[in-house]
């Protein structure tokens, strides 16, 4: 439909110049016709520069309006992950001063006290604490609901980290991590080996984020523009323009491969201000 103002555009130009070459006519006739001929022409090259950038700004604009939702999703999911540290904490802290009483009452040799004290500890533990610990409070509280997905989805999600990205932004990163790992966690849906790796390196004057998964088939051969397959296109799709802006944004470089059954994407950020 963009196209259809400026092709009626051209051909209306076209035929006021023909119509202008028509040697009958007199020659200021001609003059005019030929200078609405070429008016008409810069305003549908016009027309159609503006009608493109309106396209494009609106397909930033919608792809922002996704990355946004994402965003608010996960910021109320690292409130809750880091209520849920806070908690973890409390229950360390008890179990603590649990422990110095069950040592005492064991001293005293009061052992009947001392084993309900060990069955209370026992049920007021209702959950496993898995939490990471890498010093940045936002890349912990983003592994730590990549963990709880992982772990609801049954996969095995492995991580390798020596580094904590505390120069990448935290919106940055939620598109980054969340991004990928929630693409990888779709791939291995259809998967009988669900496997995930996580490795966040430092190499020189780089950081390194390559998130694999396993996968029986070929994606690249398949998809090589990694289109998404999402039944609600509208909403969808937009994460790998998201993350590329990203990388670019940190002067860095992405790369997408395939080995030994394993779907890898290879992000490189520079870390600036390397002494």
């Amino acid at each position: 439909m963009s196209l259809i103002m400026p092709v009626a555009g051209i051909i209306v130009a076209t035929l006021t110049f023909l119509v202008s070459s028509n040697a009958s006519m007199p020659n200021s006739n001609r003059i005019i016709l030929g200078l609405v001929s070429i008016i008409i022409i810069c305003f549908t090259f016009m027309n159609f520069y503006l009608i493109k950038n309106i396209s494009n700004n609106y397909a930033l604009q919608k792809e922002n309006l996704v990355a946004n939702k994402e965003k608010e999703i996960y910021r109320l999911e690292i409130a809750n992950s880091e209520r849920y540290i806070r908690e973890v904490s409390a229950i360390k802290h008890n179990i603590k001063n649990q422990l110095l009483c069950i040592e005492t009452l064991i001293d005293e040799q009061n052992y009947i006290e001392a084993k309900k004290v060990c069955n209370n500890i026992n049920d007021n533990i209702k959950i496993t604490a898995h939490m990471y610990k890498t010093g940045n409070v936002y890349l912990d509280a983003i592994l730590n609901i990549v963990y709880a997905k992982a772990k609801e989805n049954k996969i095995n999600l492995i991580v390798n980290c020596n580094t904590n990205l505390r120069f990448v932004e935290c919106d940055d990163l939620l598109i980054l991590i969340g991004n990928l790992v929630d693409n990888a966690i779709e791939a291995l849906s259809t998967e009988q080996r669900k496997e995930v790796k996580i490795d966040i390196l430092q190499k020189g004057e780089y950081a390194i984020l390559n998130i694999q998964n396993y996968c029986s088939r070929s994606v690249l051969k398949t998809n090589p523009n990694l289109v998404t397959t999402k039944k609600d296109v509208k909403n969808h799709g937009y994460g790998l323009n998201s993350i590329k802006r990203i990388v670019k944004k940190y002067g860095g470089a992405i790369t997408f491969y395939e080995e030994n059954d394993y779907f890898y994407v290879n992000i490189m950020l520079e870390i600036p201000n390397i002494p």
